[in-house]
């Protein structure tokens, strides 16, 4: 599928990427960080994709905080048991190391929320799963 450019009312330009095979745009939280949204298009037509993420996003990106708070309780001793080098933090600390980079809004699933890890864990992503219904599902280190 080698698709355009789209321009869109909600995200503004859509770029296609089709190593991926999904479109791609640049959103502004309130605290000023332009995040990666991507909307992948799994077998159905670009359209409902993108009309999906338009109705999920505004939720994902006013609960952003919620997620990251249920994020760094899941991940906080992992990081003070294994990763800190004996230096122990609390949960303020570790969410305001996190930096929000990317979201994936799937069509068929859950969304992932994506942040970096201002060396919580040593340059691996955090990845938040997001059930359909938009709910803190799980947080975990990757890459």
């Amino acid at each position: 599928m080698n698709a355009p450019t789209l321009q869109d009312d909600f995200f503004g330009t859509l770029q296609w990427d089709e190593s991926v095979n999904w479109y791609e745009a640049k959103m502004l939280f309130p605290d000023g960080t332009k995040v990666s949204v991507s909307i992948p298009v799994e077998g159905e037509a670009a359209a409902t994709a993108i009309r999906r993420a338009r109705s999920v996003f505004p939720t994902i990106q006013s609960r952003e905080p919620e997620y990251r708070d249920a994020a760094a309780r899941q991940l906080l001793d992992l990081h003070n048991d294994n990763w800190n080098e004996g230096d122990d933090i609390d949960a303020a600390t570790f969410k305001s190391r996190m930096s929000l980079e990317s979201i994936v809004i799937y069509p068929s699933s859950g969304p992932g929320i994506y942040y970096g890890d201002g060396d919580l864990f040593w340059g691996h992503t955090i990845e938040v799963g997001l059930t359909e219904d938009l709910s803190f599902r799980d947080a975990t280190i990757a890459g």
